[in-house]
């Protein structure tokens, strides 16, 4: 699961939102140059040159939830702020003058350093510094774009493209020559702007309400502000992120505790406790910290709002927050922790697990994380008292929204990977770096076929097999791949190769340290085992006590052997299904040898019972050889 807070951030701190775009007539003016100059003196002319910096409060609405919301600008320098508050949601976002910042929900603060977050970044500091009519300021490319349509009114639009940005749109009322809509798109979301209610302050005419969203207005939130005041200056601490508070504590003299984990489908679950009551919750580095809503009721908590939570499905899903008391785990506690609060009955019936949740980004921020795939241990330590482990190469990784990304290679194409403990698979490859390198036909990938499952519902890809994977010095002989082709979903952002999951990363100890951005990766007793691939061609999940078939791989064992999606799996070489660990059953059928034959009693979804014969047959090449070595 990842980055389901992104929407809701962007939504907020980005202030943008949706319209109806249609082409329409030719523009009133077609020069971009003329745009901005209209725009310019519609919005107050002249009175801009003595302008240095704006403040302005207010008021932010968004899934039922308020709150308070002020931002500050300097438009020499492109430094801003945005702080907020939405019910349990406490956030704030900057940039100063070492570069772009944000916090996260449980106070969490980290400089943005991922590639594509900083072009976002540079971005807002280009419209900050009002550099569209002072390019001195920052320099853009500008053309023309086509006239869009709003209701009955026209907007006539140009494009720019700050150096070091990406593109972004600008659409203007023909009527009034003002800026009412940015769109931009990040290679996987319009992210819109709408710019609404202007009224004069101080010779300057400003937006009083912006309207935000990303294609679906039940997610939207709309800003009010009830002020705007030019200042001439502000304090370099105005625009700084706020220290970090220390909310954790260990309950030994260490600074260290351990958790024992079980490995089930590639993921960590381990057992903690939330205010004093026991839980089940998976470690996700590519989530956030996460209860199911059954364990936020059990647990006695209560939760508020609805924003939009996305993962590696294609679908959004409905997303509200809850406040504890207190997380513990093992022998350090974490005080007041956000859970984000979302149904994972589908992903628990998908694991064949019981689950109450996730902890992700907001434990990896706070400790020095050691995963020790082989003792099944996970151990956190305080980061301030504990370093990397001594005569490990550390490889350096920059956050992607909160996820580790690790430059890489597979089979000679570079790219960033993101490191995912909470994927079940080897090295999923993002559709845009897919398409680029005409990956399908390289590999002669097999059909399409559900390999994944997460927020938002199934991952489709195309299982294959590479040569040699590389992240730094560490490489993987024969990694098994699977290409995603989707537009929708975790894995259709640009900008990143692929993501990196359980079946590789179980080879290794994996040793975290968000507070400098380095991780570890030492070979473990499984570094040599043979890649495998599930040869079955099943995609399996728990449904009402028993085990049943949500996808048939085309040209699989189980295509040939006549199973259908529906089907229900009553025994399995005559045991009963329903008794059997699912995780187990997968692991098998993945690592049993070609030609083995499974004997299934199947219920059809017509009701008759039948035997079927499941023959394990490899859905991709076979790897050349096992070994894991080093580069040369």
């Amino acid at each position: 699961m990842q980055r389901i807070a992104r929407a809701f951030r962007a939504g907020l701190l980005v202030c943008l939102v949706t319209v109806q775009v249609v082409a329409a007539e030719p523009p009133l003016t077609n020069s971009p140059q003329q745009l901005l100059s209209r725009f310019r003196t519609a919005s107050g002319g002249a009175g801009w040159d003595a302008v240095s910096h704006l403040v302005a409060e207010g008021e932010v609405a968004s899934g039922g939830m308020r709150g308070p919301i002020s931002g500050g600008e300097s438009l020499h320098d492109g430094r801003s702020y945005t702080r907020f508050e939405l019910g349990t949601f406490r956030s704030s976002e900057g940039r100063d003058a070492k570069g772009a910042w944000r916090t996260g929900p449980g106070g969490e603060v980290t400089r943005i350093d991922d590639p594509g977050d900083l072009a976002g970044a540079v971005n807002q500091s280009w419209l900050a510094r009002r550099a569209y009519w002072y390019p001195e300021r920052l320099d853009a490319t500008l053309r023309t774009a086509p006239t869009r349509k709003e209701g009955d009114s026209m907007l006539d639009c140009l494009e720019a493209t700050p150096t070091g940005g990406r593109a972004l749109v600008l659409c203007f009322a023909r009527d009034t020559g003002l800026l009412v809509l940015v769109d931009e798109f990040d290679g996987r979301d319009h992210t819109q702007t709408r710019y609404l209610d202007y009224r004069p302050v101080g010779g300057l005419i400003l937006p009083f309400r912006l309207v935000v969203g990303r294609g679906d207005p039940k997610y939207d939130a709309t800003i009010t502000w009830l002020s705007w005041k030019p200042v001439d200056t502000l304090p370099d601490s105005a625009f700084e992120p706020p220290a970090a508070a220390i909310d954790f504590r260990f309950a030994n003299d260490t600074g260290r505790t351990e958790l024992p984990f079980r490995l089930r489908n590639n993921h960590i679950y381990v057992d903690a406790q939330v205010d004093g009551k026991p839980v089940r919750l998976m470690v996700d580095t590519g989530g956030m910290n996460v209860l199911t809503p059954e364990a936020v009721a059990r647990l006695g908590l209560s939760s508020e709002g609805s924003i939009e939570g996305r993962g590696g499905g294609e679908k959004s899903q409905d997303v509200s927050l809850a406040r504890a008391r207190l997380l513990q785990l093992g022998e350090v506690s974490v005080d007041a922790p956000v859970f984000f609060v979302f149904d994972f009955q589908e992903i628990a019936r998908i694991e064949g697990e019981a689950l109450d949740g996730l902890v992700g980004f907001e434990v990896f921020h706070r400790f020095l994380v050691r995963i020790d795939y082989e003792r099944s241990v996970l151990t956190l330590s305080d980061p301030t008292r504990h370093a990397l482990p001594p005569g490990a190469k550390p490889i350096a990784f920059t956050l992607n929204e909160q996820t580790p990304a690790v430059a890489g290679s597979i089979d000679g194409l570079v790219g960033r990977f993101t490191i995912d403990t909470g994927s079940r698979t080897s090295l999923t490859l993002h559709s845009p770096f897919v398409r680029e390198h005409g990956l399908v036909q390289r590999y002669a990938a097999s059909e399409p076929a559900v390999t994944g499952w997460g927020v938002g519902g199934s991952v489709r890809t195309r299982p294959a097999r590479g040569e040699r994977f590389c992240l730094a010095e560490t490489c993987l002989e024969a990694p098994v791949l699977e290409l995603f082709e989707g537009t929708k979903g975790a894995f259709s952002a640009p900008g990143i190769a692929g993501n990196v999951g359980g079946e590789l990363l179980r080879r290794y100890t994996l040793t975290l340290d968000y507070r400098n951005l380095r991780l570890t990766l030492e070979p473990n007793a499984d570094a040599t085992l043979v890649p495998a691939f599930d040869r079955s061609g099943l995609w399996l999940r728990r449904d009402e006590g028993g085990v049943r078939v949500d996808d048939v791989a085309a040209g699989s064992a189980a295509e040939r052997a006549g199973l259908k999606a529906g089907d229900e799996i009553v025994r399995i070489d005559g045991r009963v299904a329903s008794d059997l660990v699912l995780s187990d059953t997968r692991r098998l059928w993945r690592e049993s040898p070609v030609g083995t034959r499974v004997v299934l009693v199947v219920r059809t979804a017509e009701g008759t019972t039948t035997e079927r014969t499941l023959v394990l047959a490899d859905r991709i090449p076979a790897p050349r050889g096992s070994a894991m070595p080093q580069p040369d």
